[in-house]
């Protein structure tokens, strides 16, 4: 009787998790009897509308569970969560809240990227491609960066963006030295280079 009860159960999603996230980080969708492609959006209070890139890139669902990650360029606040799995849409009016982007570190070997600049547009923006297969578009307004960091630890160098909030964003890291190719974007986009010292 229970096997009958289980098979027969409605598919459903149960969670959104966790509900405090910083930006660029993932939460975890989890259900019952899910199939289909998993997708969600998150509303702020004025409406506007951003929807989240999923793990597994297909967005399909593996073993009841999908990741969606939170634009690491969203700014913080609250926002009301839509997910839909396949036919299913669940919404969490209480929503989750987005806090500021976690500091990133170098050489943790996360991520793979390709870097642009571009002056007219006013932007840098960093694609990452994760060993999984997802793929991310970090994007940098010029006008929001401070200046740019160089910082070299032993076998690992990066190059940061320090923004005037006075988060950062890793451009690019590797084998050491990358000081000129951190003096050449601090031209091109006209900041400061300051040469830190590595934690």
């Amino acid at each position: 009787m229970l096997v009958w009860l289980l098979a027969c159960a409605d598919p459903r999603i149960e969670s959104v998790t966790p509900l405090d996230v910083a930006a660029g980080d993932a939460v975890i969708v989890r259900g019952r009897d899910l199939e289909g492609a998993c997708t969600a959006e998150l509303a702020d209070t004025g409406g506007a509308i951003v929807t989240l890139a999923t793990r597994p890139t297909d967005g399909t669902v593996v073993e009841e569970v999908c990741s969606l990650r939170i634009p690491r360029d969203l700014r913080p606040g609250r926002f009301v969560v839509t997910v839909h799995v396949g036919e299913l849409t669940r919404t969490l009016p209480d929503g989750i809240t987005v806090g500021r982007p976690r500091e990133e570190e170098a050489c943790t070997g996360r991520f793979t990227s390709n870097t642009q600049v571009s002056v007219p547009r006013g932007e840098v923006a960093i694609e990452r491609f994760f060993p999984d297969g997802f793929r991310d578009t970090v994007r940098v307004a010029i006008p929001d960066i401070d200046r740019v960091e160089y910082e070299e630890t032993g076998p690992c160098g990066a190059v940061f963006l320090r923004d005037r909030d006075g988060g950062r964003v890793l451009y690019l890291d590797g084998t050491p030295p990358l000081e000129e190719r951190a003096k050449t974007l601090a031209r091109t986009i006209d900041r400061p280079l300051v040469r830190v010292t590595g934690s």
